[in-house]
Order: C-alpha cells, then structure tokens, then sequence
C-alpha cells in the first residue's frame, strides 16, 4: 500500500496529460509482452499507454458508484487489497485486437 500515493500522482499528472487519450490505437508489438508488475509497465516504452488505461478504469468504477479515493480511513476499517493486471488484448488467432 505503500505505492498508492505515488499511483495517484502518476494517475492525477495522466488526468493532465492524457484527458483526451484514447485506447483505439493498440500496442502491436509482436515482442511486447505483459507486464508481470506494475513496475515493468513503468519502464516499458508503452507506459503511457498503460497509464492511461489505469486512469480510464478508475474513472469508470467511479462512474458506477463502486470506487471512491479516500486519504484515511475510518477507524476500525481497512482497505481492500488489490493490484493492476494489464493485459494487451489479442483475438482467438493471436492477433492484436
């Protein structure tokens, strides 16, 4: 939990950057491979792009009422664990979709 802070930031300096980025134009790297971590999306050249589909699906589960950022929380909770699984997208031959 330590490097959400720093994933907000990256996320608030995207909001910035890339407000009117769009995910239609996909990663066709035939060597590309998933990142395992969040930290080999960070040192990918298509960091950008990862960033801003993070920043797209936070803004969508906000959007369905079911994601809210909070700086604290109340006493006697505690947050609910989860990481980022980024996965570029390929159709049923293999192929970049």
């Amino acid at each position: 939990m330590g490097d959400l802070p720093k994933l907000f930031q990256c996320l608030a300096d995207a909001e910035a950057a890339f407000v009117n980025a769009a995910l239609t134009d996909p990663i066709n790297d035939l060597h590309q491979k998933d990142p395992g971590t969040l930290q080999e999306a960070k040192s990918s050249i298509y960091w950008t792009y990862w960033l801003t589909a993070i920043y797209e699906e936070l803004e969508s589960l906000k959007a369905k009422g079911v994601y809210d950022e909070v700086n604290k929380l109340p006493p006697g909770r505690k947050a609910v664990k989860s990481e980022w699984v980024l996965h570029i997208k390929q159709n049923h031959n293999g192929l970049f979709s």
